[in-house]
């Protein structure tokens, strides 16, 4: 039977906990990854394998804010947004702290640069005009570090951006349970000629599309995403179909996604269809008499 589509809609309501929780968490984490990430760097001659621990540190201190965020249940994302940013700066600052503590072998008292931010910026400075490691046997230094530094504190900036944007932008919050939601995925990689009425069908309501869809290839199918609570609530489910398109790029195939239905709210009978589906899809068909 057929019923009008109802979506879920986000209520942005602030709690402080969650950027609370979300700074601790992140300093809490940004301190050991610093030492990691600065003795790393100071004894590993690659510079360019050092960039790429040092972005993964930073992301490993960006996962650690969202998971207090998250526990923190705000779902004001601005708020949120405005968190993550600060985090990234209170990032780069202990990074430099802990980095140049180790790079002087002490000389720098770490306790000393992250409460006396004068120094640390007079330290940073320092470090720009002489320089400290060296590019095609030329040493880096002056203007050009200058703006290698600048580039790189804008990718951290953009590394807890990234964070936020995937994993608390579109999160979503069952108000009745006080909980975030759990994604999971069912691949339909049905046949590319029935996306549109499978699409239709949901916007208006009309499930009829179960019983005619049939499977079409890996490379252009309609990806099911549904989210249901931590608290397992009947009526809190969530379907997102998603069109992924995979072409053969210069590089190798190239897979692109694009959302046809979001956060369209579905009952147990009809999530159960869609595993029914998914099953259907799976079986092997018997072998011709």
């Amino acid at each position: 039977m057929d019923s009008t589509p109802t979506y879920y809609q986000h209520k942005e309501t602030f709690n402080v906990m969650g950027s609370v929780l979300g700074l601790a968490f992140g300093t809490a984490a940004a301190v050991p990854l610093a030492f990691v990430y600065s003795y790393l760097a100071r004894y590993i001659p690659f510079i360019y394998l050092n960039w790429l621990i040092s972005f993964g540190a930073v992301l490993g201190v960006a996962f650690a804010y969202v998971t207090g965020e998250r526990m923190g249940k705000n779902r004001n994302r601005t708020a949120s947004l405005v968190s993550a940013l600060l985090m990234s700066v209170i990032t780069l600052y202990i990074f430099w702290a802990a980095f140049l503590h180790v790079l002087t072998k002490g000389g720098l008292s770490f306790t000393h640069l992250v409460f006396h931010p004068k120094d640390l910026m007079r330290a940073i400075e320092l470090l720009v005009q002489v320089g400290w490691f060296s590019l095609k046997r030329a040493r880096v230094h002056g203007t050009f570090y200058g703006v290698l530094l600048a580039v790189e504190a804008l990718a951290y900036v953009g590394i807890f951006i990234g964070m936020w944007w995937t994993m608390l932008l579109k999160g979503v919050f069952c108000e009745k349970c006080n909980s975030w939601g759990d994604d999971f995925k069912i691949p339909l990689h049905l046949d590319q000629e029935h996306i549109p009425a499978v699409v239709a069908g949901l916007k208006t309501g009309d499930w009829s599309f179960i019983d005619t869809v049939t499977p079409g290839i890996p490379d252009h199918s309609l990806i099911f995403e549904v989210t249901r609570c931590t608290g397992k609530c009947p009526e809190f489910i969530l379907l997102a179909a998603i069109k992924l398109d995979v072409i053969q790029g210069k590089d190798g195939p190239e897979s692109t996604e694009q959302d046809m239905v979001r956060n369209l709210y579905i009952t147990e009978t009809q999530l159960q269809q869609l595993f029914n589906l998914e099953t259907r899809f799976s079986t092997p068909a018997p072998p011709p008499a």
